[in-house]
């Protein structure tokens, strides 16, 4: 059951996350939103790393390569919906993208 409520607030701060991040973009365009957005994103992965980084040991195999294919795909994938987001509705798009396989 703690699965589904997670689930349902990942659902939400989602929906919450585009649309504010929408608003955003036409108030001050995607190049604007896209700095903004990466330079938190940069902030808050020196954050995770310094919290998890005395927890673990890094090794680079095959599973890393995967994990670091799978984040070039993503945030390429982001930028371009943050293009597409900035030049048509919210609404037509978030659902739509959700609807990625898997």
């Amino acid at each position: 059951m703690k699965f589904f409520i997670f689930s349902i607030g990942v659902i939400i701060l989602w929906g919450i996350w585009a649309f504010l991040f929408k608003v955003g973009v036409e108030q001050i365009g995607i190049k604007q939103a896209l700095i903004w957005n990466n330079g938190i994103a940069i902030v808050i992965s020196i954050l995770i790393i310094a919290f998890l980084l005395p927890q673990t040991t890094l090794r680079i195999h095959k599973g890393a390569f995967y994990v670091m294919i799978a984040t070039a795909f993503g945030i390429t994938g982001s930028i371009i919906w943050y293009i597409v987001l900035e030049k048509e509705k919210a609404s037509l798009i978030v659902p739509f993208t959700a609807l990625y396989p898997l």
